[in-house]
Parts: structure tokens; C-alpha cells; sequence
């Protein structure tokens, strides 16, 4: 599933969320446009993902973080797991939220 948020018929921020199990989403490629940062895009666009995962039984979103975002998906509840991993030259760590 993608998840867009529209500006003036603009797609100016996104996720893309997978089902990893019958319980669990995993969100990926989360995006703001430049200009529309630091805006509270992404977490409008957090809360319909997580009303629509209830919607559907889903009691657990994960995510991998760029160690940089951290502090913007702990806002929004989520938890550090794991150990550092690197993608795309990038450290990263997953997070998980249970709901």
C-alpha cells in the first residue's frame, strides 16, 4: 500500500507499507518534499497509517530508521530494537510500535 499526502493536487509526502505477517506492517520509503518539511506532514500521514492498520487488526508497526530520523518516529511512539544496521551507506535501526 502507498500513502500519499496532497497539497494543491501535489503528492508532497509518502510511505509505503508493507504486511509482513497477519499482525505487523512494515513502512517503508517514508518522503517529504523539501519545502513542506517540519510541517507535522508525515505525522498526519502516521496517524492514518495506524488508524488503518487497527481498521485491520494489526497490533505492530516496524520500520527501519535512519539513526538521524530516530528522534521523529520516538515522537510518534516507537521504540528502538536491535542493532545498527547500514542500508544504502546510511546507519540505520528498526523500530517497532505496538498498537
Amino acid at each position: 500500500m502507498y500513502y500519499g499526502g496532497v497539497i494543491d493536487d501535489t503528492v508532497v509526502c509518502c510511505a509505503r507499507v508493507i504486511e509482513e505477517d497477519n499482525k505487523t506492517w512494515h513502512i517503508q520509503r517514508v518522503a517529504t518534499k523539501k519545502p513542506f518539511r517540519g510541517q507535522g506532514l508525515n505525522s498526519q500521514l502516521f496517524k492514518k497509517i495506524e488508524q488503518d492498520a487497527k481498521n485491520n487488526g494489526i497490533d505492530r508497526l516496524i520500520l527501519g530508521a535512519q539513526d538521524q530520523a530516530q528522534g521523529f518516529y520516538l515522537h510518534l511512539g516507537f521504540k528502538v530494537v536491535g542493532d545498527a544496521f547500514i542500508d544504502a551507506g546510511i546507519t540505520h535501526h528498526m523500530m517497532e510500535k505496538k498498537i
